[in-house]
């Protein structure tokens, strides 16, 4: 099974399984530990599932276009923030701006001025692109348009 992971210039990661199964209930194996409870499709409705630990159990129902999606627990190591993931395939798409120092085997790979896609065998952390305690600022409201509200 294929996961993707996508970071964003924020520093925000989503992790994205979106595939077609058969069966009745489907155990996936999360590939990193979710920060709260992933949200899971059904053929683009939204069903509820059974997460144990790193096992989430989907209702299938026959064939189906199962999505899940859910943000990964981050913790600061060595003054980076970063996730672990456990050992697959992934394809890995970042925006522009964000630098990956990746712990993986990179096996193939494209790039444009916008993003970068990343098709890599990973274990282990993978950084997001803020260091800790280097938050991105909220946007600044003129005082003009507080004033008016």
């Amino acid at each position: 099974m294929l996961w993707v992971i996508l970071v964003f210039a924020n520093g925000t990661a989503l992790l994205l399984f979106n595939q077609t199964l058969a069966g009745t209930l489907v155990n996936l194996t999360l590939p990193a530990p979710p920060l709260s409870a992933p949200l899971v499709y059904n053929n683009n409705t939204p069903v509820p599932a059974l997460w144990n630990g790193d096992v989430l159990t989907v209702p299938v129902l026959g064939n189906a276009l199962i999505t899940v999606k859910y943000v990964p627990r981050a913790a600061a190591s060595n003054g980076v923030i970063s996730f672990n993931v456990t050992e697959g395939y992934y394809v890995i798409w970042a925006q522009g701006g964000v630098l990956l120092l990746p712990t993986l085997t990179i096996l193939n790979y494209t790039a444009d001025k916008n993003a970068v896609v990343v098709v890599a065998k990973a274990r282990g952390q993978l950084p997001t692109p803020y260091r800790e305690g280097k938050s991105p600022r909220p946007p600044r409201r003129r005082q003009a348009q507080l004033q008016g509200q």
